[in-house]
């Protein structure tokens, strides 16, 4: 089964409407794995899940995602998703991806562009309640929405430094693990708990609105509803993981 997902435009906003993801055979766990192979204006296929999509209405192109030849790997073939800081992907889903009463492992390689647009820029957000990012001095930082930032002061990422792997592992009632290059670099503890999904949006690269805008590249973004070790993370960049190694 397949995720499709539309990259064009709506309020700025790159849409993938009606979203409904189910597991990996190969890993159960691994909710949610975004490629960014799909170019511009194209539809493209997901490892995992399954979709019925529409396509939204192109208001500016100029301001999509697209695909871009620099990756991690550096294959011929493989693209990576290109944020001008204006535009973003954004889905919408019938039953939740990921159940946050468990582990939640998120990982995913991070081009910073040296004229970054806000002080703090979301990489992923979910329901309006689970979010990944990095603060106003580059730090990696997972919050739980209206509950706790919870940042790494050890993970920082590099404007303008090319391409880093980081990966955050959240357990609930104990804290994050973060992980960067596939090492394990930090763990804050964290006993809060997140809120109940506030909405049915997935959005990646802004917030739900268009705030707080990335700009730069994302690749290779991956999902779990379990913990991962620094083994089964996806931070090797010329040999990425396939689907269900991490298992």
């Amino acid at each position: 089964m397949t995720n499709k997902k539309y990259w064009t435009n709506i309020t700025a906003g790159a849409v993938f409407t009606a979203l409904v993801v189910s597991a990996s055979a190969a890993d159960p766990q691994l909710m949610l794995d975004f490629q960014f192979n799909e170019g511009h204006g194209l539809t493209s296929a997901s490892s995992v899940g399954r979709a019925v999509l529409k396509l939204g209405q192109a208001v500016d192109l100029s301001n999509d995602p697209k695909g871009s030849t620099d990756t991690p790997s550096g294959a011929t073939g493989d693209l990576s998703g290109e944020f001008n800081g204006i535009g973003w992907g954004y889905a919408t889903f019938d039953e939740a991806p990921i159940d946050l009463t468990k582990p939640v492992t998120w990982e995913a390689w991070v081009n910073v562009d040296a004229e970054r647009v806000d002080n703090y820029e979301e990489y992923f957000r979910i329901g309006n309640t689970f979010k990944m990012g990095a603060d106003a001095d580059h730090f990696f930082e997972v919050t739980l929405a209206g509950v706790v930032d919870i940042p790494s002061t050890i993970v920082q990422m590099s404007a303008g430094g090319g391409w880093s792997h980081v990966a955050a592992v959240w357990e609930p009632g104990v804290g994050v693990t973060f992980f960067q290059e596939g090492a394990m670099m930090d763990f804050v503890e964290a006993t809060q708990l997140p809120n109940a999904y506030g909405n049915k949006i997935i959005s990646i690269g802004s917030n739900n609105s268009g705030g707080n805008n990335f700009k730069g590249k994302l690749d290779r973004m991956r999902i779990y509803n379990r913990a991962l070790t620094d083994t089964e993370l996806d931070s090797d960049p010329a040999n990425p993981k396939p689907i269900g190694d991490a298992v």
